[in-house]
């Protein structure tokens, strides 16, 4: 939904009409909500200083969206191999420049990946 199709009356802004409003991503096990900002800057996107986390059930299925992040013209930050803590773990970057971390327990894997 953009920002144009919503009724902006008594609201104290006026963000630009195509402009994201809200959009939801729905994932197995969950849904992620967002939109762009209200105030119409443009703020800097690729960093580190936050991330989503998805935690998966094995290292075969983070390791395909991983692939699909890179192939949508993102880019890897951090190999997915197991952690120093034990479960899986590594890091993507996707073409907008937001931060995936992909996390899978160990012992919902075991040692699946290789």
């Amino acid at each position: 939904m953009r920002y144009g199709d919503v009724p902006m009356e008594g609201m104290p802004f006026e963000p630009d009409p195509q402009a994201v409003a809200h959009v939801t991503l729905s994932l197995p096990g969950g849904e992620l909500a967002g939109g762009d900002s209200m105030d119409g800057k443009d703020y800097p996107i690729r960093d580190t200083a936050y991330s989503l986390l998805y935690t998966v059930e094995s290292p075969e299925a983070a390791r395909e969206l991983i692939g699909k992040l890179i192939s949508g013209g993102g880019s890897e930050n951090m190999p997915f191999e197991k952690a120093p803590w034990g479960d899986w773990y590594g890091q993507a970057f996707d073409r907008f420049g937001v931060m995936w971390a992909f996390s899978v327990e160990s012992g919902e894997s075991g040692e699946a990946a290789g």
